[in-house]
């Protein structure tokens, strides 16, 4: 009678307690990146579909036997149809096994999907990603820690309009102010890098009307029709820059004629200009 405690047919193991030879009881394999690309685009596939399935097998496997481009095109038809449902409520949807199957079906559908938006990376410090950080700058947006790469619609602009300026020095930055040739001017090459349109921002001023922060502004003195006077921070609303306008798209600077000062707002006592809303909160009593 064998004195062992451990059955006949289980694996023996060794003094350092590691199984026998020829079994492996690591970790099963990561799944291979062809797998986790398939998986993600079944994922993106049923919850992009309106109709939802009662044969999730059979739709994986169906998926699953599609190609690469017939993968990428069911999940364009699903988004598809799914806008097709949003503008159509009651539309009627094939189920999804058989809406894999059909492949002018997907065709038709995809045609209904938005166009698809292509993103770029952008390595920290190259000339794409240095101008790309000073057009978020001038927008207001989430400052960017140096080394971070960024992540961008595709296609990149061309870097060389704005390769002569430093965007970690404002110090020689001047003020546009809002609704000048100017400020548009800005404003529309910041919107191509970074899709967004920059509001107004309101910028405190020193003597020589150089942006400061609040703390550091002029006092200037505001008259009242009425002969009253009060005294408040210079200011004015716009954007910070680094030049008057753009430059040209070789990247020399552009000159232009001087502007005048926006028809709307008066000038108040010391030179100060005063917006209609400023002038509407002051005779409320609210200053």
């Amino acid at each position: 009678m064998a004195a062992s405690g451990q059955g006949d047919g289980f694996p023996q193991k060794d003094s350092q307690g590691a199984p026998p030879p020829g079994q492996d009881h690591s970790k099963p394999p990561e799944p291979s990146e062809q797998a986790q690309r398939l998986a993600k685009q079944l994922v993106a596939f049923r919850s992009a579909y309106p109709e939802p399935s009662n044969r999730a097998g059979e739709v994986a496997a169906a998926f699953a036997a599609l190609d690469e481009d017939g993968r990428r095109l069911a999940v364009r038809a699903a988004i598809g149809a799914g806008a097709v449902r949003r503008k159509t409520p009651r539309k009627p949807m094939v189920d999804q096994l058989k809406f894999l199957r059909d492949r002018e079906l997907l065709a038709e559908y995809a045609r209904f999907a938005p166009a698809e938006v292509e993103f770029a990376t952008l390595a920290s410090a190259t000339a794409e990603w240095r101008a790309c950080v000073l057009m978020r700058n001038i927008v207001g947006m989430k400052p960017v820690e140096i080394g971070t790469e960024l992540r961008v619609r595709a296609p990149v602009l061309d870097t060389r309009q704005l390769a002569g300026f430093d965007w970690s020095d404002r110090s020689g930055w001047v003020v546009v102010v809002r609704d000048s040739n100017q400020f548009v001017a800005w404003a529309g090459l910041a919107k191509k890098w970074t899709g967004i349109w920059p509001d107004a921002q309101t910028i405190w001023l020193d003597d020589a009307d150089r942006p400061v922060p609040k703390e550091q502004a002029a006092m200037v003195v505001n008259r009242m029709p009425d002969g009253r006077t009060f005294e408040t921070r210079k200011r004015t609303a716009g954007l910070v820059v680094p030049s008057p306008r753009p430059p040209c798209k070789d990247g020399t600077l552009a000159t232009g004629p001087p502007e005048e000062a926006p028809a709307s707002g008066r000038v108040g006592a010391g030179g100060s200009l005063m917006s209609d809303a400023d002038w509407r909160y002051v005779g409320e009593g609210r200053w």
